[in-house]
């Protein structure tokens, strides 16, 4: 199973839960505000079992 993230247009796909985990977490420590927000909540996804977020729409 791929897991992925869509943020500003580009999508990145991880090949392991723990190698997106780990890639959240460094967005989340490097950054604030709005950026952060997209970077939280696809962790929180990642963490409910949703392995795909486009940070790009308005939904939660």
């Amino acid at each position: 199973m791929n897991y992925a993230i869509k943020a500003y247009g580009d999508t990145q796909v991880f090949k392991s839960k723990a190698a997106f985990r780990r890639y959240l977490m460094e967005w989340i420590a490097g950054t604030d505000g709005a950026e952060r927000d997209r970077a939280v909540r696809a962790l929180c996804n990642l963490e409910a079992g949703i392995n795909y977020t486009d940070t790009d729409t308005d939904r939660c």
